[in-house]
């Protein structure tokens, strides 16, 4: 049985996009915060919301308020910038 390589380096490219899209929004003056599609949605928050706001918190510079909603979210931007 042969093993079969995938090439994941373009998927890199769309997680820094992501990424800069994010910050971008998130330093636009009329978003103080990202909102949550499917809390938008359903009305139901989702285990990441917390996430997605600390991750926006953290591009506004709020470590403190990104580590409160959730500590994930300076992992996950470590992980970003380290990559």
């Amino acid at each position: 049985m042969q093993d079969i390589a995938i090439d994941t380096r373009p998927l890199r490219w769309v997680g820094v996009a992501s990424f800069a899209a994010l910050a971008a929004l998130s330093a636009l003056p009329a978003h103080d915060t990202i909102s949550c599609p499917l809390r938008a949605t359903t009305g139901v928050p989702c285990p990441f919301c917390g996430l997605t706001r600390g991750v926006s918190a953290m591009f506004h510079g709020d470590v403190v308020h990104a580590l409160a909603l959730n500590p994930l979210s300076l992992l996950l931007v470590a992980a970003i910038v380290a990559s």
